[in-house]
């Protein structure tokens, strides 16, 4: 039988829902080679999922759009959800989180959490394993004036944290976007930083379930709790709003960043985009607002960058 959302997170709290860079990592070795392995990725409208191995093809199997704008890439989380994800979690119709959990309840029926230190948002089709090398290096970045050891650092990330089988858990229809799984991850009391990872083209601002966890994150979590997370942009080649980067990339995702108008971003279900769209309304929170938190991140990393290269 399928839990119910009240039974499933009375289970495992989304506070407990953290997975280790250490279990990150012994997620992904065993699946390496084909993850890792390259194929032509259609970015035909509502084609993003499909591939094509070399040599390069004129043109898309699947939805026969010409190949100009293909990218020769590894598995996204779109794929890796479905192989790696799903499979061990489908008998019991649970989260991956708690499937990893149930292997140390110990006898006592109840799965033994790991709290949340740093909220996860992202873009589902980027590749995997570079979503993989910037957790490592944001975990190293975080942990470099202390004591405790990178592979202990924990993320919430959605994909692990949901339910793939009820993904209707996050957000119930009716309910509103500040009672979802993703709010509710973010108010984690041992959470302690929020991190956006950027692709190489900015796609994870076209997502508006990513523009509402920077607002919650920006506008929100202050009022409502009275604390504020520590905010940063990273990709593989490190923690940009911190300066952790060379110069010549923070600037060039300045750039993309310099492009993006979260008022163009979309969600998969047009209920979610309505929920989310109030949300900024009731709250008094324009997208051009949210734009210019975005802007001023990376102007920082920016100038932190040419900073430490003088």
């Amino acid at each position: 039988r399928k839990r119910s959302r009240t039974e499933s997170w009375n289970n495992l709290p989304q506070e407990l829902r953290g997975m280790t860079l250490a279990e990150l990592q012994e997620f992904y070795e065993p699946e390496r080679a084909w993850i890792e392995e390259k194929g032509w990725r259609c970015y035909g409208v509502n084609c993003r999922e499909a591939r094509a191995e070399e040599p390069r093809p004129l043109g898309c199997c699947k939805c026969g759009e010409p190949f100009d704008a293909a990218r020769l890439e590894g598995r996204n989380l779109y794929e890796v959800t479905d192989r790696m994800i799903k499979p061990p979690c489908k008998e019991l119709q649970i989260s991956y989180v708690e499937h990893l959990r149930r292997k140390g309840a110990r006898g006592t029926g109840k799965p033994l959490g790991v709290a949340v230190d740093t909220f996860v948002s992202h873009w589902w089709g980027e590749e995997f394993s570079k979503f993989l090398r910037t957790l490592q290096r944001f975990a190293r970045i975080m942990c470099a004036c202390s004591q405790r050891h990178s592979g202990s650092w924990s993320f919430w990330i959605c994909a692990f944290a949901n339910n793939q089988f009820a993904v209707e858990h996050a957000l119930e229809d009716g309910m509103e976007v500040s009672l979802s799984a993703f709010a509710v991850a973010l108010q984690s009391k041992s959470c302690m930083s929020f991190v956006a990872v950027l692709d190489d083209r900015s796609k994870i601002y076209t997502r508006s379930w990513c523009i509402f966890e920077l607002f919650f994150t920006k506008k929100v979590l202050s009022k409502t709790d009275g604390r504020s997370l520590d905010l940063m942009l990273a990709n593989e080649c490190g923690v940009l709003s911190r300066g952790d980067a060379g110069t010549e990339e923070a600037q060039r995702m300045m750039t993309l960043i310099g492009s993006v108008r979260t008022v163009e971003a979309k969600a998969s279900r047009d209920a979610d985009q309505q929920a989310i769209e109030q949300e900024l309304a009731k709250e008094g929170t324009t997208n051009e607002e949210l734009d210019e938190v975005l802007h001023q991140m990376l102007r920082g990393g920016v100038l932190e960058c040419k900073r430490r290269n003088w």
